[in-house]
C-alpha cells in the first residue's frame, strides 16, 4: 500500500486493516513515496516526517509494517520500480497493490501500467463517489490482463488535503487521524502554512 501519506489518516488505516483481515495477508507494507509524480513535491512534508507519522499510526495494526523502499531511492516514485524491487526481494510472494478506487481509476496513465498489472494483483478499496465495476471495466479496455479485486470498506470521506487545510486554519483534526499522528504534526510544526 503506497502513498504520499501527507498525513496518514483514519481512512488509510481502515483500508489497511480491512485488507489484512479480508484478504488474509501475511504482511502489509505501507510504503511512503519519495517524490510523488502526480503531486507537486515542493508542497509535501519531508519523507522523514511522513515516515514518522506512518510508523506511529500503524503500531497497533496487525501484520503491517513500514517500508522505506521508495524513500531510500532517488528520483521520482514509480510504482513499477517498487513492484520490481519487491518481486526481487520476495520472489515467491504474490504481490497485491492496495489502493483507493480513485487511484486505481488512473492506472492507464501510470508509468508502464502493463508491467504493473503483470507484477501485482490490484486491490481497489472503495471510495465515496467511485463505482468499482465501472472502473474495472474501464481499466480492462486498455489493460485486459489486469487482475483486480474490489475491496468494499466502510467509506470514510477523509483526505490528507482536508487535514492539512484544517491545520492551516487552526481547526481541529481529532478523529480524522490518530492522536499519535496529531502529536507528530504538532511536534514537527507541519501544515501551518503553505510551504512545509
Amino acid at each position: 500500500m503506497g502513498g504520499t501519506f501527507d498525513p496518514i489518516h483514519n481512512a488509510h488505516l481502515l483500508a489497511a486493516s480491512e485488507a489484512v483481515y479480508r484478504l488474509t495477508l501475511d504482511k502489509l507494507l505501507l510504503i511512503p513515496n519519495r517524490n510523488p509524480v502526480h503531486k507537486n513535491s515542493e508542497g509535501v512534508a519531508s519523507g522523514e516526517h511522513r515516515l514518522a507519522m506512518v510508523r506511529t499510526a500503524i503500531r497497533s495494526l496487525p501484520r503491517a509494517t513500514v517500508s522505506t523502499l521508495e524513500l531510500d531511492r532517488t528520483g521520482p516514485s514509480y510504482m513499477v520500480d517498487t513492484l520490481r524491487a519487491l518481486a526481487v526481494r520476495h520472489p515467491r510472494a504474490e504481490l497485491l497493490l492496495v489502493a483507493g478506487l480513485d487511484t486505481i481509476a488512473d492506472l492507464p496513465n501510470w508509468h508502464l501500467p502493463e508491467e504493473v498489472v503483470q507484477l501485482a494483483r490490484l486491490v481497489g478499496v472503495s471510495r465515496p463517489g467511485y463505482d468499482g465495476q465501472d472502473i474495472v471495466a474501464a481499466i480492462h479496455r486498455p489493460l485486459p490482463g489486469a487482475r483486480i479485486t474490489l475491496l468494499p470498506v466502510p467509506e470514510l470521506d477523509i483526505s490528507s488535503s482536508e487535514i492539512r487545510r484544517r491545520v492551516r486554519c487552526g481547526e481541529p483534526i481529532d478523529y480524522l487521524t490518530p492522536a499519535s499522528v496529531i502529536r507528530k504534526i504538532r511536534e514537527f510544526g507541519l501544515y501551518r502554512n503553505e510551504s512545509r
